[in-house]
């Protein structure tokens, strides 16, 4: 898409969170060709979240808050906004592990377009368990959740089982102990639904509602609205609210009928550290709980106390490594 942009050679270039979703080596690369345009006649307008993500060559800022566009140096931008992300808590490590897993993957393959997206993968989900993926953009971290979900069958082959399903259950009663969130489902949303009736179809499993929600719908929806601050918001359309609130309402539709899995695809995108922080400790609270967690990031700052396993993919092989990770940038 900034390959979209900059095709026409255009004298303003608008970049609106242009390093969401990129792996390390992409936003150094994407960060090289900004630093570089800044350089040229190019007039550069970006915005940002992270102060890693603000492009080298910038010689203004402003900062945005409650409407209001207040221009200031642009040190002082960067270290605000370093000074408002949290500081990562001290992790956790959940109870012992059982035999019976949650589910597990053995020997699984998974192809996509005809060509291997997953190889040969062995993992298991148990007690205590809360996991990250981490890897590159392309090494099949979105395929893996769409496993875990239903959406990519396992090649013939490869297991996977399923506490309390087995084989031969329909996708819907899998389906119905699992909440998503991705960016496919950001962009099938119902501009015309509320915010609380967007809570309200992870009741139903749909992306819409066919008809009016009822009173016990509606309380369900706020509870789990209320959970991540949005309930001032509910009455809002997805238009009438920023990107980052707009996944925040997503994770509450995914958490709405309190399943036993959460899958999170990059979660915190779009959001500011105030939410992000927000965010970390709602998913706390859930792993508490009982729901267990995994999640698809590239920050790794972003990754909740409560995660203690890791599977890094590399070209669709997974591999597990330690975490917490012995280096952050």
């Amino acid at each position: 898409l900034v390959a979209r942009a900059l095709a026409g050679r255009p004298r303003l270039l608008l970049l609106d969170e242009a390093m969401n979703g990129l792996d390390e080596g992409h936003r150094r690369r994407l960060g090289r060709v900004l630093a570089q345009l800044a350089r040229t006649s190019v007039t550069l307008v970006a915005t940002s979240h992270r102060p890693e993500d603000v492009p080298a060559g910038i010689t203004r800022a402003a900062w945005v808050e409650d409407g209001q566009v207040r221009r200031c140096p642009v040190r002082q931008a960067v270290a605000r906004l370093a000074r408002a992300r949290p500081v990562p808590a001290r992790r956790t490590r959940g109870p012992g592990r059982r035999r019976d897993p949650y589910l597990s993957l053995a020997g699984v393959r998974v192809y996509r377009d005809d060509r291997p997206a997953l190889r040969q993968l062995d993992w298991t989900l148990a007690a205590g368990d809360h996991w990250v993926v981490t890897g590159r953009n392309g090494s099949g971290k979105r395929t893996f959740l769409g496993l875990l979900y239903g959406t990519w069958p396992a090649a013939l082959g490869g297991r996977v089982l399923r506490r309390g399903h087995p084989p031969g259950t329909p996708l819907d009663d899998i389906r119905a102990g699992i909440g998503l969130v991705s960016p496919e489902l950001q962009a099938e949303y119902d501009a015309g639904s509320t915010l609380e009736e967007i809570a309200v179809s992870g009741l139903r499993g749909s992306v819409g509602l066919d008809e009016p929600a009822t009173p016990a719908e509606r309380r369900a929806a706020r509870r789990a609205l209320a959970l991540l601050d949005l309930e001032p918001l509910a009455d809002r359309r997805p238009r009438e609210v920023s990107y980052g609130e707009l996944r925040l309402a997503l994770i509450a539709r995914a958490w709405v009928h309190e399943p036993g899995l959460l899958l999170l695809d990059e979660p915190f995108t779009g959001l500011d550290p105030a939410r992000r922080a927000q965010l970390k400790a709602a998913l706390t609270r859930l792993a508490r709980r009982g729901t267990r967690l995994v999640m698809a990031v590239h920050h790794h700052d972003d990754v909740p106390p409560v995660v203690n396993r890791r599977l890094h993919l590399v070209a669709g092989r997974g591999r597990e490594r330690p975490w917490p990770a012995t280096s952050r940038r």
